[in-house]
Order: structure tokens, then C-alpha cells, then sequence
């Protein structure tokens, strides 16, 4: 986090996860995105010359075009389909960021994890989510044995099986 982008990605397979974290090393994951999305948080940072506010991580193997910070600008004039997917892009990681800012703010623990899940697996295209609990508790800002309690209770329910650092929604 903190650091100046200086090219736009594009997605063309894979996926990465947004987060962001405090200076304990504490983070929180904002959104997802995969095949054929941006960052909007990249593109502020082009075109404003400033430093991101969120850091992102390749979570499954990824290809990813990489158009030079000087040339948005341009293209966003010059091109009005590449304006479009610029405006799209950043119209669904405010409703990404809402989303995440509301079950934050309005659900309880175990709503937020299952939410998660989904969201994971919609994101993946997946229903098979490759994760240990503490990896889950990180991403979530919790605790692992939260997370391990909760994931019991999902699994009595008979909305996810598991097995270890694997969660399959039924």
C-alpha cells in the first residue's frame, strides 16, 4: 500500500483481491477481480499522481495486461469503448466497496463469512474455495478460531463441506 501505480492493469485471466491494512499489519479485504475488470483505486493513482490507498495480491495464477500510466489519459479521450469499460469498472468497485462496507457495518459475523464464501466462489467460478481458516480470519479481520467455529456452524447447516484448507458450497 502507499505505492505510486505507474501501469494499468487489465485482467485477462485469474483473479486478484483488493485489501487494505494498518500499520499492525491488520488488513481487511475490499473486492475481487477477475477476468476482464480493473482497479479503480490504479487508475486514481495514475491520473491523480498519487499513491494507492490498497494494496492487491494475485490469489490464483493470472495473466495481466499492463498499459503504460501515461497513455490513460490518452486512450480515455481517444478511445470512447475504453472510456466506457473505464467508467463500468469503477461503477461496480463502488458497489463492490459498498457491499463490503455493509456487511461490515450490518451483519453479524456468520452472515459475513458465508457472504464471503459466495462472493469467493462467484469471483472464482468456483464453488471449491482453496483456503485454510486462518487465511479466511486474516481476510476477514477475525479471529481463526471464530472463523473455526462459525465454518462448523455453516457446515451443520449443511451450506458448505470441508475439508482441510478446502470449503465447497452446497
Amino acid at each position: 500500500m502507499g505505492m505510486q501505480i505507474d501501469y494499468f492493469p487489465i485482467i485477462l485471466s485469474g483473479r486478484l483481491r483488493a485489501y487494505r491494512s494498518d500499520n499492525d499489519g491488520h488488513e481487511i479485504t475490499l473486492f475481487y477481480s477477475s477476468i476482464g475488470e480493473t482497479c479503480s483505486f490504479a487508475l486514481n493513482s495514475i491520473l491523480n499522481k498519487e499513491p494507492s490507498g490498497i494494496g492487491s495480491i494475485i490469489e490464483e495464477d493470472a495473466e495481466i495486461w499492463m498499459l503504460p500510466g501515461r497513455k490513460v489519459d490518452e486512450w480515455i479521450v481517444k478511445y470512447p469503448a475504453f472510456r466506457k469499460f473505464i467508467f463500468e469498472c469503477t461503477n461496480q468497485k463502488i458497489n463492490d466497496l459498498l457491499s463490503t462496507f455493509d456487511s461490515i457495518s450490518f451483519m453479524n459475523t456468520s452472515d459475513r463469512l458465508y457472504k464471503y464464501l459466495v462472493d469467493l466462489s462467484n469471483a472464482s467460478g468456483s464453488s471449491t474455495i482453496t483456503k485454510s481458516h486462518q487465511q479466511i480470519a486474516n481476510e476477514l479481520n477475525t479471529s481463526r478460531v471464530v472463523i473455526s467455529r462459525l465454518m462448523k456452524h455453516l457446515s451443520g447447516a449443511q451450506l458448505i463441506s470441508q475439508e482441510r484448507n478446502k470449503v465447497e458450497l452446497l
